[in-house]
């Protein structure tokens, strides 16, 4: 989709790994935490071997910026690194990435397989 002449590309935003959600909402401790964090990593991890997926982590500096906090997100990083074809970006990367692949679903599409959209590799974490 083109708005004023430039393409447009929504990126996903889930709430999934939201640290407002996650220790203000759920009252989750750091522990409980890095848990979901390597837990939902490691399911997207495998299903991106079929097709791509994207984990988005979201922190913000008043409640992951605690020392207990940052360190579980300093050890997730580390630990997603360490697997193979992981890519971290940030959304507008994430956005022209999708511009410029010719697997991105386009506008006026009506229905499509998610096999004939699909790239082989890792989650990407934005």
């Amino acid at each position: 989709m083109n708005v004023r002449n430039k393409p447009l590309a929504v990126v996903p935003y889930t709430l999934h790994m939201n640290d407002i959600v996650n220790h203000e909402g759920r009252y989750f401790s750091a522990d409980a935490y890095a848990g979901d964090l390597k837990r939902e990593f490691d399911v997207l991890y495998e299903e991106g071997e079929h097709r791509r997926r994207m984990m988005s982590v979201s922190a913000h500096d008043r409640i992951a910026g605690r020392p207990a906090r940052m360190r579980v997100l300093e050890d997730f990083i580390q630990y997603a690194q360490s697997h193979p074809a992981v890519t971290f970006m940030r959304k507008v990367d994430i956005a022209n990435y999708a511009i410029a692949s010719t697997r991105t679903v386009r506008e006026g599409f009506r229905s499509y397989s998610m096999s004939d959209h699909t790239m082989s590799g890792s989650p990407v974490i934005s």
